[in-house]
């Protein structure tokens, strides 16, 4: 990555198949070490998306707030699946996720929640959708 003169946003995880830079200002050039001659020039509110197995990258347009709400002390949620929704709040409060419920997976929802307050008050809020349960035992939470 070569920084431009930017803000940006980074999410890379070990476990993850992907690393997404997203550009909030100014411009980035992405490339990837298998394919260093190839490379993506992100303008304001574009996202790259580039494989770590292939070292393919790719570019699309998205919503800024919604990859850079966390450093405002925010979850910013849109339409998202609930796994994706329990791997974020996975990481953030070092808690483990088992879904009983598998098909409570691909339930989606949408929200803007402070990052800051405890789990049991987000889980609260999105039990009342009436469409999930959650049950708290140690660090360990289970969807039903």
């Amino acid at each position: 990555m070569e920084v431009l003169g930017t803000s940006f946003n980074v999410s890379s995880y070990k476990e993850d198949s992907a690393i997404f830079t997203t550009l909030v200002e100014g411009k980035v050039s992405i490339s990837s070490n298998k394919h260093p001659e190839i490379k993506q020039t992100l303008l304001p509110n574009d996202q790259s998306l580039l494989i770590k197995d292939k070292g393919t990258i790719s570019k699309r347009k998205v919503e800024v707030y919604k990859y850079t709400s966390w450093k405002d002390g925010r979850f910013n949620f849109k339409d998202q699946l609930l796994s994706e929704i329990m791997k974020t709040l996975s990481r953030w409060y070092d808690v483990e996720i088992v879904f009983k419920a598998e098909n409570a997976k691909e339930m989606r929802f949408t929200g803007d929640l402070k990052r800051y307050e405890k789990i049991e008050k987000i889980l609260e809020k999105i039990e009342k959708t009436n469409e999930v349960k959650f049950e708290i035992k140690d660090k360990v939470i289970t969807v039903k």
